[in-house]
């Protein structure tokens, strides 16, 4: 699929059901028992606050907040720079993509190049892996994703299109002018780790009700 029909994707995405298959019985399966019982009912009582937001309803917005406590910083680099010079920013921060800004207008990003891209380009077309622009291995006008976009929906994105790097923007306001700000870069990485913190936490809630040590 053509990377500007991945682009309209994003928010029709966002609506989607992903259902999942189940070979149990629903008749078969007791409605109700006393543990899941209790839980409920504390659950009821006492609702996750504001910030516990569940991952099926993370907005990427509140994924780039969580990656602010680390010191999130857009990395970039010009299309006129030496690919090398990407290669051992990428080195240096220990990240797997830099974003790249057009060498006519250094305020806007034109593309994306990522270790995966580089090692690609070089077998390809046989470029130099030093002395090449960057503008001869990164990926023009990538798929983006807006920061309103659920968490969820930009997972299965980049797993069903095989990328993992998905910058983020601002929607525009209605009656502004100017360009829509690219806010953020998000990896399938970050995703993963925010969705398995919140399994874990969420596994140890329910066995502190199971064994009996939660404090009511």
């Amino acid at each position: 699929m053509p990377l500007t029909e991945l682009n309209r994707r994003g928010s029709e995405m966002d609506g989607e059901d992903f259902p999942m298959e189940s070979d149990t019985d629903e008749s078969s399966v007791s409605s109700s028992t006393p543990v899941l019982d209790a839980i409920d009912s504390n659950l009821t009582a006492n609702p996750p606050s504001n910030e516990e937001i569940v991952f099926e309803e993370m907005r990427l917005s509140d994924i780039l907040r969580q990656k602010e406590r680390y010191g999130s910083t857009i990395y970039s680099v010009s299309s006129n720079d030496r690919i090398v010079s990407a290669t051992e920013l990428m080195a240096h921060m220990n990240i797997g993509a830099v974003l790249v800004r057009d060498a006519k207008k250094p305020t806007q990003f034109s593309g994306i190049v990522s270790t995966r891209d580089f090692v690609k380009k070089i077998q390809e077309k046989n470029l130099h892996p030093t002395n090449s622009p960057v503008s001869e291995f990164m990926t023009s006008s990538p798929v983006f994703a807006y920061s309103d976009e659920t968490a969820l929906s930009c997972l299965f994105l980049m797993s069903k299109h095989n990328f993992r790097h998905l910058p983020v923007r601002e929607r525009k306001e209605k009656g502004k002018e100017g360009e829509e700000k690219t806010v953020g870069l998000v990896s399938i990485g970050d995703l993963v780790r925010v969705m398995l913190k919140q399994y874990r936490q969420s596994n140890a809630y329910l066995r502190e009700y199971i064994e009996g040590n939660y404090a009511h």
